[in-house]
């Protein structure tokens, strides 16, 4: 499996890589949902009531195998535990993800297709935060299903009118 350090550049756009020290915190190892099991992290409570549903997202930083960059938008959904998006931008035509929501915890599938006209897809763990501005923030660790690579990205709700922070 390949653990590129290059930075993602999508559209003239740098996107830092989540495994360089200058770049936003790293993204944590996810565990077990369930924050019952020992050894796992309470669910910050913030978090796991952070409402998702309606808004915006974009990534922030992502390792260099993945497709997804800084003019990707994420638009998000949640109907109780169910959550999914619609996605384009970059080097994304069009794209979908399905899953669900427990808590801080998000779990997911993703495919879409790029411009080169390949389809794509993989599976994605999310960690919920809550950003000292208010904003919420998807620390993931995703796979790839389509081909070996896997990585680490950090996605963060749009501020409000469709602007960035």
């Amino acid at each position: 499996m390949s653990d590129p350090v290059s930075p993602t550049t999508v559209n003239e756009r740098e996107i830092a890589d989540p495994s360089d020290p200058a770049a936003a915190e790293p993204v944590e190892p996810l565990g077990n949902p369930d924050p019952a099991e020992p050894g796992e992290p309470l669910a910050d409570p913030a978090a796991a009531a952070a409402v998702i549903d309606g808004k915006q997202f974009a990534p922030v930083a992502n390792t260099a195998s993945g497709e997804v960059g800084a003019t990707t938008v994420f638009h998000y959904h949640q109907d109780g535990k169910v959550i999914w998006a619609e996605y384009s931008g970059g080097a994304v035509v069009r794209g979908y993800l399905v899953g669900t929501r427990s808590g801080d915890r998000m779990s997911f599938r993703y495919s879409h297709l790029n411009i080169d006209l390949q389809t794509a897809s993989g599976v994605c763990e999310t960690r919920i935060a809550v950003l000292d501005d208010g904003r919420v923030q998807f620390r993931e660790t995703w796979q790839w299903e389509s081909r070996p690579e896997h990585g680490t990205s950090i996605v963060e709700e749009l501020a409000a009118l469709g602007g960035r922070p």
